[in-house]
């Protein structure tokens, strides 16, 4: 650690009083702490204890000193012009000593006890066996309280006092009112990039608390996160230096640990969902090796849902942070299921056996559309099906829900495959064959009889199809007499020569009109 005049300004302030303190100058490792010696020339690397009659030689001598450590025994400051000339150098002014060398021994203290706990932090650091010890390691140089969270938004560790300030009680994890107002801040997923540290306020608290991201591999993994007293909207800058070196360590503790974030995104359950979501081959013995681990079986009754946020949510602002929450929520509320995260959306499946849902799939849905309306979310809900190994094609189903009822009914939130699967059988055959070649002849023959005769036999079979094959609901319908539609019924059959008691020719006739011409 680079241990900087910022550094023991910020240390020695938590057992001393603290009059005034300057640090425009970062970087400077300091080496020695002095008292002043006028026949000295400065040391960039010396932190010099001065007096206020030094202070005056000081400031005569046209000599630059970029680190003072000043004691003013009855709490006279420097006049404002004084402490103009001291504005491009780093110091501080202390009423808690008489003397110079009182101070001195008072820094020198601070200084090598610094300088033991850096060498105990790194020794904790480098044993995969002392994370906790790393964790709470910011105990002994943080006045606040602080949590370390890890990719699912849970704690891996948090300060004594820390669920004070959060509400509830110590929990493993973020007391939920408080998570959510997180979830919904955008400065909150924003964060989520950073490298550096940041800061936000968080108002359930009216707090600022400082953060810093666990980035391995450049990807959001978790964050320390330290909350400033109620006085303070930003930290020192040798506790900001601290605090960068803390969790430096903190993230190198967890790397060597192999604890990481996301725990139950890497187990066999989520790998094996994963893998069968992608389209993967997976060997059966696999499939049935991890599935008896978690009591499920491959024929228990299952269903796929894909969740997405909408685009204009907050929730949607950063899904580094969102998906992972998401996630670990339906977990929590359905035990036996699994929620894989991707990189745009969560696909969770349920196993309805297992979860007694498949006794009251409506009740099933209903909680599932109060969980999309409370997360600002949409779902697209695959059909309940057997045969786990069908998790593909039950996520492909989903999809479509998602995708064709967004047209169909873009003011709903919950769409499910069975209400759409006539609408996806016909955009399945669409996608493979123009219409031309889709629709019956016969339809075609009749709209261009009509055109040549200004007849309308064609919209007369439409509207026999579309109400049931009931010629009196059907004449009603396009304001005819059902005698007149009898007869015009008749024409179209001598002219097409149509079977309208086959059960194949009535279906191609249902769907003939309901393919799009190009």
């Amino acid at each position: 650690m680079n241990v900087t005049s910022q550094i023991l300004i910020f240390l020695f302030s938590r057992e001393y009083p603290v009059l005034s303190e300057n640090t425009p100058i970062s970087d400077n490792n300091i080496s020695s702490i002095r008292r002043f010696d006028k026949n000295d020339e400065p040391d960039s690397n010396t932190l010099y204890v001065v007096s206020y009659a030094d202070l005056k030689q000081i400031l005569n001598s046209g000599k630059r000193y970029e680190h003072l450590f000043l004691i003013t025994p009855d709490g006279k400051l420097p006049s404002k012009k004084d402490l103009q000339k001291l504005s491009r150098c780093n110091y501080a002014i202390t009423t808690a000593f008489y003397t110079t060398y009182e101070l001195q021994n008072a820094l020198l203290k601070v200084f090598h006890e610094l300088l033991r706990q850096e060498n105990e932090l790194l020794l904790a650091t480098m044993s995969p066996s002392r994370t906790e010890e790393v964790f709470a390691f910011g105990n002994k140089w943080f006045p606040w309280e602080y949590s370390i969270v890890d990719f699912d938004m849970r704690l891996l560790y948090r300060s004594e006092n820390l669920h004070k300030l959060l509400g509830g009680e110590k929990v493993d994890r973020i007391p939920s009112e408080s998570l959510n107002e997180l979830i919904l801040s955008r400065e909150f997923h924003d964060a989520a990039r950073k490298k550096e540290l940041f800061y936000q306020t968080m108002t359930f608290n009216d707090l600022t608390a400082v953060g810093r991201n666990i980035l391995p591999d450049n990807q959001y993994a978790g964050r320390v996160v330290l909350f400033l007293s109620r006085s303070l909207k930003h930290m020192p800058k040798g506790g900001e230096e601290l605090f960068t070196f803390f969790t430096d360590c903190v993230m190198e503790s967890i790397r060597r640990s192999g604890r990481f974030v996301s725990r139950k995104q890497n187990d066999p359950l989520h790998l094996l969902c994963r893998a069968l979501f992608q389209g993967e081959n997976a060997a059966a013995h696999a499939v049935n090796d991890v599935l008896k681990r978690t009591g499920w079986k491959t024929g228990h009754l299952y269903t796929v849902i894909t969740f997405r946020f909408l685009a204009d949510s907050a929730w949607e602002a950063q899904l580094e942070t969102t998906l992972p929450y998401l996630a670990d929520e339906l977990e929590s509320e359905w035990p036996e299921s699994c929620a894989v995260v991707s990189k745009r959306e969560v696909n969770w499946v349920l196993n309805l056996t297992l979860s007694e849902m498949d006794a009251d799939l409506n009740g099933f849905h209903q909680r599932i559309a109060y969980f999309v309306r409370d997360h600002v979310c949409i779902a697209g809900v695959s059909p309940a099906f057997h045969q786990f190994v069908f998790l593909e094609d039950a996520l492909k189903s989903a999809e479509a829900a998602l995708e064709i009822g967004q047209q169909r009914h873009p003011d709903f939130w919950y769409f499910s495959f069975d209400d759409y699967r006539l609408d996806y059988i016909k955009e399945a055959l669409q996608n493979q064959l123009p219409p031309v070649f889709l629709r019956h002849p016969a339809v075609y023959m009749l709209e261009q009889y009509d055109r040549e005769n200004n007849t309308e036999l064609s919209g007369t079979l439409k509207s026999y199809l579309e109400h049931g094959r009931n010629m009196s609901v059907a004449a009603d319908a396009i304001y005819i007499h059902r005698t007149t539609f009898c007869r015009r019924m008749d024409h179209i059959k001598k002219l097409t020569g149509l079977d309208l008691e086959d059960l194949n020719t009535l279906i191609l006739l249902e769907l003939s009109y309901q393919f799009a011409e190009e």
